[in-house]
């Protein structure tokens, strides 16, 4: 991810510990929340993004929507709305259903595509619903493997796009979800 990408979402390292902090967003734009992104147990396991001021979940990536564009792309977590948003920033429809590079920002697929991310495939605010009204939905979250609980079987990513759909749904004018496969993950 270029550095310009992660200063436009706000992303910044912290002078004091160098950890990566993200801002998080209103529904209008407005600054109410700070993630510290942190390993939860030195040396094990992978990190999480952690609220700084209580326990109010934001959308990353409110503060660049554009209400003009006629779709939004919700991604799983901050850093891969960044990177899909580099890429629709140089990607344009070749007319033959491929894509091509794009030289020209105003032609590329970002010009009418916005891209933001939740917290977490586990966080989907009804509150949220405004920004997406009469728009083109596309649910992006993470092949997430199966975890079996006592014979329960958890798909996070999956369940996560399925109720955020059955929330867009009658709001956005249509909701499309990526799908990992038919159980919802990709077992490759």
């Amino acid at each position: 991810m270029y550095k310009e990408t992660a200063e436009k979402w706000g992303a910044v390292r912290s002078v004091l510990t160098g950890e990566w902090l993200l801002p998080g967003f209103s529904r209008d734009g407005k600054l109410i929340q700070l993630y510290r992104w942190v390993r939860l147990l030195p040396g094990f396991g992978r990190k999480r993004l952690l609220a700084t001021t209580g326990f109010e979940h934001c959308l990353y990536g409110t503060q660049l929507l554009d209400p003009a564009k006629s779709e939004v792309w919700i991604c799983e977590g901050p850093w891969d709305a960044m990177t899909l948003r580099e890429v629709l920033d140089l990607a344009q429809d070749d007319g033959a259903g491929g894509l091509s590079l794009c030289p020209d920002p105003a032609r590329s697929l970002a010009a009418s595509i916005n891209v933001v991310a939740t917290p977490s495939c586990k966080v989907f605010r009804e509150d949220w619903l405004s920004l997406f009204d009469g728009k083109v939905v596309t649910l992006a979250y993470d092949s997430d493997h199966p975890r079996r609980v006592n014979g329960a079987v958890f798909r996070d990513g999956w369940d996560g796009m399925r109720q955020a759909f059955g929330l867009l749904a009658g709001r956005a004018a249509e909701v499309r979800v990526l799908r990992w496969g038919s159980e919802g993950y990709d077992p490759a």
